[in-house]
């Protein structure tokens, strides 16, 4: 494995068991609710930013009904709502709830601190420029997860007058 590799792996795996770590430490203060297939279901809803139940299929790989179904097991459960669209009454945006988002803070404080660490221990310059790089990873170089052509052209949830409505 060259090193580019070796430490990509490595981070990604620390991200990953930082977040394993924390939501484990809290099953004995709360209730363990989301399965793990619902928990990357809503992991993948978040990244999508108020996908339909279609988008959401799509992005999945699976049937609308296997959508529909998961998304109603999220929804009883209290970590996703589904806002109905101004535009088409049959469609609706999927949206989670605080509680979700509340289980979801548990990774992005993480990278919060490390995000502060960099900033530590980097120049201005090299931290710009670790910045300018997984930008250019994120948006060039990781063709298949562009998150853009899994949603509708159409799709009213990225005006901004719909949001604040």
């Amino acid at each position: 494995m060259n090193k580019m590799k070796d430490e990509i792996v490595k981070f990604y795996d620390k991200c990953r068991l930082h977040f394993y770590m924390q939501v484990f430490s809290r099953f004995e203060n709360r209730e363990a609710t989301l399965t793990t297939v619902e928990s990357f279901s809503m992991e993948c809803i978040q990244a999508l930013d108020h996908p339909t139940i279609a988008e959401f299929a799509d992005m999945m790989k699976i049937s609308s009904s296997n959508a529909a179904y998961r998304v109603s097991s999220l929804v009883r459960k209290g970590y996703l709502k589904r806002i109905q669209s101004n535009e088409d009454a049959r469609m609706f945006y999927l949206e989670p709830t605080a509680k979700f988002m509340k289980y979801y803070k548990i990774n992005t404080e993480y990278l919060e601190t490390v995000v502060r660490r960099c900033k530590a221990r980097f120049s201005e310059e090299d931290y710009n420029r670790l910045s300018e790089y997984l930008h250019i990873i994120n948006t060039e170089l990781m063709p298949e997860l562009n998150l853009t052509k899994f949603k509708r052209k159409t799709n009213e949830w990225s005006s901004k007058e719909y949001r604040n409505k």
